[in-house]
């Protein structure tokens, strides 16, 4: 088994996600632990709460997520989400949008040994569902393995499900 996100850093507005998850009535779903769940009440659970609780229930699953640098479609999502719930500041730029993606990535490695990324410089959303995920590599999605010096995303995401003893690595040039 394994779990593939595709173009899903899960960035928004500071305290947006615990209205939405409430609004979309996923704190009565099951799929939470008590604490998780009293923290969906409260309206203050994090997509990062999620993933990481559900990431480490299951230690043995490769959880290889893809995902652009500064992906236009994620941050057309955060500035909605902003707008909509008239947050003091509802705009990201590109490097505050890729500092973030760092952030949760570096939170997610440092607490998960079954968490992996594979960053492609650029703007685009979505690759497992294109063409581009033949040609995408960690220096754009259409570079074709031209400049970048390790393998090419459908050869990283395609490693996986991992048999026992084996490693994928996280990529970002």
């Amino acid at each position: 088994a394994a779990v593939v996100p595709d173009s899903y850093a899960g960035i928004f507005p500071e305290g947006t996600t615990g209205p939405l998850v409430y609004d979309y009535g996923f704190c009565s779903s099951g799929f939470l632990s008590p604490e998780l769940y009293a923290k969906c009440m409260d309206q203050t659970i994090t997509m990062q709460d999620i993933d990481l609780e559900f990431i480490a229930a299951t230690p043995t699953v490769p959880y290889t997520f893809i995902q652009s640098k500064v992906d236009d479609v994620q941050i057309s999502f955060y500035i909605a989400i902003g707008l909509t719930s008239h947050v003091e500041d509802p705009l990201i730029n590109t490097t505050e949008f890729y500092d973030d993606v760092n952030s949760v990535f570096g939170l997610y490695n440092s607490n998960l040994a079954n968490f992996v990324t594979y960053l492609v410089d650029g703007p685009h959303h979505c690759f497992t569902n294109q063409d581009l995920y033949y040609t995408a590599d960690a220096m754009g999605p259409q570079d074709g393995g031209k400049t970048n010096s390790g393998l090419m995303l459908s050869d990283w995401a395609n490693l996986v499900p991992l048999s026992e003893g084996e490693a994928q690595n996280t990529v970002c040039e």
